[in-house]
């Protein structure tokens, strides 16, 4: 369910943030390795293991998944639950091809552009140890979990970075809009 969450919560992701993302800027590029971009937007990995694992945990109190990007879809589980999710940046697991784009616009396609694919979980305070010791190694093609932030019960989304907190906005992918990001 998504509406589990309560105020002291661990907020985890599967895998990493900004594939998609980069793929796509990738390909806004005339000598891009268009078919390794390809690839990554057209053949999404889909994490069946690692939400059977996070179901059956008993550890974990709320769960969806990223496809339209972290800053949307934590504004909807804000909507159902009326918590805040507060979000560390410099926790966040970024996709390495990031690296390459400038700072600004990777931090917006991490955040949200979507297409990932990952899940965003919330996880009892009490049972993140155990939950972390337990997620399997071999997970495939070694995902690995993250922890990200915090559940709140008051202040709204809120990225917080070196330079100090500021909102997380509630956009991402929209498929009924004609401009993608909103």
């Amino acid at each position: 369910m998504r509406t589990g969450a309560k105020p002291g919560d661990v907020i985890v992701v599967t895998g990493d943030l900004g594939r998609a993302g980069h793929a796509a800027k990738l390909l806004e590029q005339p000598t891009a390795l268009r078919s390794d971009a390809l690839t990554e937007l057209l053949r999404p990995y889909p994490r069946i293991a690692e939400g059977l694992f996070l179901a059956e945990s008993g550890a974990v109190t709320s769960c969806m998944d990223l496809s339209d990007g972290l800053g949307v879809s934590l504004a909807q589980l804000a909507s159902m639950t009326r918590l805040s999710y507060q979000i560390e940046f410099d926790a966040l697991p970024l996709y390495r091809g990031l690296t390459a784009l400038p700072p600004a616009v990777a931090k917006d396609v991490a955040l949200y552009y979507g297409g990932d694919y990952e899940l965003l979980a919330t996880v009892r305070a009490d049972a993140i140890g155990w939950l972390l010791e337990r997620w399997p190694a071999t997970a495939p093609r070694g995902q690995r979990l993250t922890v990200i932030g915090k559940v709140a019960a008051s202040g709204g989304n809120v990225l917080i970075t070196k330079t100090g907190k500021e909102p997380l906005l509630g956009k991402g992918w929209e498929h009924f809009r004609s401009s993608a990001i909103r």
